[in-house]
């Protein structure tokens, strides 16, 4: 009895613990058409870093012009999103998320906004994972 209690302090690595979670900084390419009032096409740059193995936290900038007027706009913004997949059992994996974004135009009008995301990732055969995403606010 008393040595099956002693071997309970000694601990043992079981083959699924020597999992390390390590999170790598993943870049970000965006191209987002806007439908609002007026139709604004925008394009930018990003990164993504992991905040645990369900979420990441992404923050991009982006610039682009409003169809019509000419007007350059530029848009910051901060996402967490929430993914079903965090470890690509599946080829197609959704996420969704939400954070704030920061507007400006060259007319010096700027605006917060909460954004709410929804997405899907498509399988990826480079190391690429291209997606789609709808968003809300802003």
């Amino acid at each position: 009895m008393r040595a099956s209690w002693l071997l309970t302090l000694l601990p043992a690595i079981a083959s699924a613990q020597a999992f390390q979670f390590v999170p790598r900084v993943q870049p970000e390419f965006r191209v987002d058409a806007v439908a609002s009032r007026t139709t604004t096409v925008l394009a930018g740059f990003g990164a993504n870093l992991p905040a645990g193995y369900y979420v990441r936290i992404a923050a991009s900038a982006e610039g682009g012009m409003v169809a019509g007027s000419g007007d350059v706009i530029g848009r910051a913004e901060v996402v967490a999103r929430y993914l079903t997949d965090p470890f690509r059992q599946r080829r197609w994996g959704a996420y969704g998320g939400g954070g704030v974004a920061l507007i400006a135009d060259e007319g010096t009008r700027r605006l917060a906004a909460l954004v709410l995301v929804a997405g899907i990732e498509f399988p990826g055969a480079t190391g690429w994972r291209p997606s789609l995403e709808v968003g809300l606010g802003g």
